[in-house]
């Protein structure tokens, strides 16, 4: 609930996009590789090629076929628009309109162009190769 809240992310969606990353690691297909699309198209832009991908039929019909959608899901949790919505108005709610506002801004700011990207960027450009392929993990960030 915490992270629908806070990033509208399709369970779904984002099941299928993470695991066509796994089957192409850093290789013609992976959605979102630094080696293909460069470093820095992947740490700034990370959720524009999430996004794309997860916008292909496709790609859910195919990676995440066995994730079956529930009520909560049908109702709720496939509405990604609904979960930012209720998330900064939750916020502002809690902390006053100007407080929960910033307070959005920022965890937007923090997680879709820095946290959340740096697992695809940083991490399969720079760290230790733990398989035979092009990507490396960071300790600190794994």
């Amino acid at each position: 609930m915490m992270v629908w809240l806070t990033t509208g992310i399709v369970v779904k969606q984002w099941v299928a996009v993470h695991r066509k990353h796994h089957a192409f690691p850093d290789e013609e297909g992976d959605p979102h590789s630094p080696h293909l699309a460069g470093f820095w198209s992947v740490q700034l832009g990370n959720v524009f090629h999430y996004a794309r991908e997860a916008r292909k039929p496709e790609v859910i019909e195919k990676y995440a076929k066995d994730i079956k959608d529930d009520a909560w899901d049908r109702y709720l949790f496939n509405h990604g628009k609904a979960a930012n919505l209720l998330g900064l108005t939750l916020l502002c709610l809690g902390l006053g309109v100007g407080w929960g506002l910033l307070a959005g801004i920022l965890h937007a700011i923090a997680y879709v162009f820095i946290l959340s990207p740096s697992v695809n960027g940083l991490c399969h450009v720079f760290g230790r190769k733990n398989f035979d392929n092009t990507a490396t993990n960071l300790q600190s960030i794994a």
